[in-house]
């Protein structure tokens, strides 16, 4: 679920950022297409009251793990278990993010092939809900996040039984 998105410099994108609070400027922040888990992400985030547009490693690595590693899916984390999760409940609690995006690419099996859906927000650029982690083993220090998603909507369930929480601007700054 969510494994593919992209983000579009335009108007939509610059007006979430207005929104949001969050300053830069075109040349700051380039159009991603078909951003995968492991890549380097741009994703808002707010420390002592600044929000800025930042890269972070598409699949979050705790604090505590012992190493970077992808054994474990954690490029999404699920809405509901976010405070329990050993994984997530840390970033939950202190370090939660937006990751704007202005499609995302769903797949769905029809017969023997699997039919790639771009799905896009008819309002513009989308915030999808996402928590981070700042992980370090002392010499190197790697920020990295996962998307969170919830239970599908209506419409959505065709495609999957998952979707990215996605919030509107004044949700996305209630949960920054």
């Amino acid at each position: 679920m969510c494994g593919r998105y992209n983000l579009e410099d335009n108007d939509d994108t610059q007006a979430l950022m207005d929104r949001l609070g969050v300053t830069f400027g075109r040349k700051d922040i380039p159009s991603f297409f078909n951003l995968a888990p492991t890549e380097q992400i741009p994703v808002i985030s707010e420390e002592e009251g600044i929000r800025a547009l930042r890269p972070m490693r598409w699949w979050l690595t705790p604090v505590w793990a012992k190493e970077i590693t992808t054994q474990y899916s954690m490029f999404n984390a699920r809405a509901e278990t976010l405070d329990k999760s050993k994984a997530f409940q840390g970033s939950f609690r202190h370090h939660r993010s937006i990751i704007p995006m202005t499609s995302f690419i769903e797949w769905r099996k029809e017969g023997a092939i699997r039919q790639p859906y771009l799905v896009k927000y008819e309002h513009g650029c989308m915030a999808a809900a996402g928590v981070w982690s700042q992980w370090t083993d002392g010499e190197i220090v790697l920020d990295t996040c996962a998307m969170v998603t919830t239970n599908a909507s209506k419409d959505f369930k065709p495609f999957h039984s998952r979707q990215p929480l996605l919030l509107d601007s004044d949700q996305a700054n209630t949960w920054l």
